[in-house]
């Protein structure tokens, strides 16, 4: 141990001589460092950290999956009561869903994210309150019986100013009374990760506070999300069998509501930020590991070739030390001693770079009211991440420069003044390679950025099947303040007719959702028509329910037959509209107008097909064609809608004179989730993952190009100065400037030239692991590949070219002077 502080006293006095050498290297691998501290942030928020609950390691997510359907879902509440009571390995199963509400005190309304629980929520977590209780078993015994809400604590200081007297008032959730219980400690934000809640409330008071919609009674309103623990010993292979038991069980005894119906349990870590996605996000972070990895590996061979070059300058020092007796693997550890330290140092500024861009991201807003958060701040598991990250950098950087120059000639390096015209060859073939590398790892990244930046202007670009420019979107719950059917279509269709009358409003309409809204999507079980087996008799379809007018204010285009009119009501026979790959899968070879669409279920329904709509986007800007239905909102009474109004100008200008229109007919209505189209596609949740993926590797590629040129003109620069002598030799015998600067610009480009070729060939395969990632091109897209290579080519010579021309510039007689 004394030997070790001894290390590292002397490297510290070694570089505190040095400044300028060592922020150049704790700079490089600081970046380096940092850009991974960053992405192991995400990771680590989103895939590993635990709830801050009791026992996270046991706790599962069970969901439902149907035939024929692509995405898992949820369970339904009479569903989730007999898993509750007949799913023997995974015990105290919990379920919730979440709901925005009108909250109101005396003087005061705001709309609020709320969790509806059930009465074992708190208790199966291990979480209790700070200031009063949280929800018990009896508060959620019987529908309507517990009318009380225990708050979060973000809320409880925002909305009342950390008042502990809050407990045991009265408040109302659109506009039903209830009794605030208790208040939650700071360090629970739910059980889902990427939405925040204000609120919690037992789900048997679903009624009050969502117009009677059958959560509770139908069995197959699947909406809720539920967890359990697994019991001590059971692995989750086990627990997946028992609950597949209880699925099968339920399908046989309700074929109406559960045929084709299967569950499975994953760990709870395994299904965010929501289960239904849960399966691309370890592939994704997998990738961008992968990509921050490469750059590390760039910042890691500049270093290497820094430390060569500087070792190569302490061949005496170290030729003395070993004359003195010190032993080659005490020379080795001394230089490891140093290198370790400085990437510690560059640790230090990532672990920074990392807690700020990860509090740059935490502060993500996106344009709508939906409660969306980015929990990514650092813990304890990224400053550990980023430490061993440091060593293990520390050790890459050190380790050949130290093997190189504890086995130096030790004659050789006593001889004062000796040194070598080109500084040794093993010297060059080293750095040689390590520039090949860097050049090879820094193309891969910029073909994969160019990918990522091409498949962003195709999904931009995109035809999404509905109006982009000039639209305005604003969403209303009637629900909320309580009114009936009869009342709430009375209201839809006077807002209709007063916002289409308003100077600059071409047309307006309403539907159930928008486009990519944050709100979820629908599926409904669909039979179809022909001799066809059971597991593809019944499938899941998406649709929206939306009101008359919609398809020509969104300019959804119609191939055939008609669109819905005011006489498609709840006295007419139910119809519906099918998109082209609907009626393709489903009719095929056939004219699907006049034919009918069976709804499954506890009641069936029939549909009559009155359109085709074209195909659009309908649950994210890149997938493929699929089927969907659009369903009259006159016949299938919904709240909440939105808004849709296509404007002759600006959208934005009419938000003001619509909402002046829906204060006359109520004033205390709520107006949320206000969006342009234009903003909900350029800022919203939908086209995010992909800006944000072609940001980062954009950003990655281009760092990798900065060190990578920085260690090509560093290596380039430093050759030169050691190959002075031999300059003026060769300028002293006639060559010309011209001839400098060609010999050494062209040794530099020849290096890059194989560093090219080489991750060239590297590219194709890794490129290929991008394949789930892109959208509209090919991994081997042609332009993406001959971009980078020029790019780097061309900036590789500029590299190259500025040290040339400098050395070309030796006076011969000043370097001759002395021989």
């Amino acid at each position: 141990m004394s030997t070790l502080w001894k290390d590292i006293r002397y490297s510290i006095r070694f570089f505190s001589k040095r400044p300028g050498f060592t922020f150049a290297v704790a700079l490089v691998l600081g970046l380096g460092l940092g850009v991974n501290t960053v992405v192991f942030s995400i990771v680590n928020a989103v895939l590993f950290r635990p709830l801050p609950i009791k026992d996270p390691s046991r706790l599962v997510v069970l969901a439902s999956k149907f035939q024929n359907s692509e995405f898992p879902s949820y369970v339904s509440y009479q569903d989730y009561l007999d898993y509750k009571d007949h799913t023997e390995l995974v015990s105290d199963l919990i379920a919730f869903m979440n709901k925005s509400v009108n909250f109101s005190t005396t003087g005061s309304a705001v709309r609020i994210p709320v969790e509806l629980v059930t009465g074992n929520y708190f208790t199966m977590l291990g979480v209790d309150s700070q200031y009063g209780r949280t929800i018990l078993p009896d508060d959620a015994a019987t529908p309507g019986g517990g009318p009380v809400i225990v708050l979060s604590n973000s809320f409880w200081k925002r909305q009342f100013n950390s008042d502990p007297s809050v407990i045991g008032q009265s408040v109302h959730l659109d506009g039903y009374p209830f009794t605030v219980i208790g208040v939650l400690p700071e360090s629970f934000l739910g059980t889902e990760w990427a939405l925040r809640v204000d609120g919690y409330v037992p789900v048997t008071m679903n009624d009050q506070v969502w117009a009677a919609n059958g959560l509770l009674t139908m069995r197959d309103y699947r909406a809720l999300r539920v967890m359990g623990n697994l019991k001590p010993g059971v692995k989750l292979g086990e627990a997946n069998a028992g609950v597949k038991v209880v699925a099968q069980q339920l399908e046989q005894r309700y074929p109406e509501t559960n045929k084709g119906t299967s569950a499975f349990v994953v760990k709870e870590t395994s299904a965010r930020p929501d289960i239904s996605v849960a399966g691309f996000l370890p592939t994704a972070a997998s990738v961008f590991m992968a990509f921050v990895a490469l750059v590390l590996l760039i910042a890691c061979i500049n270093v290497a070739n820094l430390l060569i070059a500087r070792t190569k300058e302490r061949e005496r020092e170290i030729g003395i030390r070993i004359a003195l007796g010190a032993g080659r693997a005490r020379v080795v550890r001394q230089l490891l001693t140093e290198t370790i330290l400085l990437s510690l140092c560059g640790a230090a500024l990532g672990v920074v770079l990392g807690i700020w861009a990860s509090h740059l991201l935490s502060a993500i807003k996106l344009p709508s009211d939906a409660p969306i958060r980015f929990d990514v701040t650092a813990d304890w598991s990224v400053v550990l991440f980023g430490s061993v990250l440091a060593v293990l950098a520390g050790v890459i950087c050190g380790i050949v420069p130290a093997l190189q120059v504890s086995n130096i000639d030790l004659e050789k390096s006593l001889k004062e003044g000796t040194r070598g015209l080109s500084g040794g060859r093993r010297h060059h073939y080293l750095t040689n390679i390590l520039v090949v590398a860097q050049v090879s790892v820094s193309l891969i990244l910029l073909i994969c950025a160019g990918l990522f930046l091409k498949s962003l202007q195709k999904t931009e670009a995109a035809n999404l099947g509905f109006r982009r420019k000039n639209v305005l979107l604003m969403s209303v719950d009637v629900g909320q303040q309580k009114y009936d059917q009869t009342r709430g279509e009375v209201f839809y269709k006077q807002l209709v007719d007063r916002v289409s009358v308003l100077p600059g409003v071409k047309s307006a309409s309403l539907s159930y959702l928008y486009p990519f809204s944050t709100t979820g999507n629908i599926s409904l079980r669909v039979e179809r028509e022909g001799n066809l087996s059971a597991e593809n008799k019944t499938v899941r379809v998406f649709c929206n329910y939306v009101g008359t007018g919609l398809f020509e204010t969104m300019d959804i285009g119609l191939v055939r037959g008609r669109v819905f009119t005011d006489q498609d009501n709840q006295t007419s026979p139910k119809v519906v509209i099918v998109n082209e790959t609907m009626a393709d899968h489903f009719w095929p070879n056939k004219d699907p107008i006049g034919q009918t669409v069976k709804l499954a279920g506890a009641t069936p329904t029939t549909l009559e097909v009155v359109g085709v709509a074209k195909d659009g986007k309908y649950i994210t800007p890149t997938e493929s064609p699929r089927s969907f239905m659009y369903m009259p909102l006159l016949q299938n009474y919904q709240t909440p809608v939105t808004l849709n109004v296509y404007t002759a100008g600006e959208p934005a200008g009419l938000t003001l004179p619509i909402r002046d229109v829906i204060r006359s007919m109520d004033v205390n209505l709520p107006v949320y989730d206000i969006i342009t189209m234009d903003a909900n596609l350029s800022e919203g949740l939908a086209f995010l993952p992909i800006r944000l993926a072609a940001t980062f590797v954009g950003f990655f590629g281009l760092l990798g190009l900065v060190l990578t040129i920085a260690g090509v003109s560093g290596i380039v620069s430093h050759s030169a100065s050691q190959r002075v002598r031999e300059i003026g030799i060769r300028m002293a015998l006639g060559a010309t400037p011209r001839d400098i600067l060609r010999l050494i610009t062209w040794r530099g480009l020849m290096l890059t030239i194989v560093g090219l070729v080489i991750g060239l060939a590297a590219s194709l395969s890794v490129t290929r692991l991008l394949s789930s990632l892109l959208y509209g091109i090919s991994t081997t897209d042609q332009t993406a590949f001959a971009g980078a290579m020029f790019v780097l080519l061309l900036v590789s010579f500029l590299a190259c070219y500025i040290p040339a021309r400098r050395a070309a510039r030796v006076d011969p007689m000043e370097v001759l002077r002395y021989e």
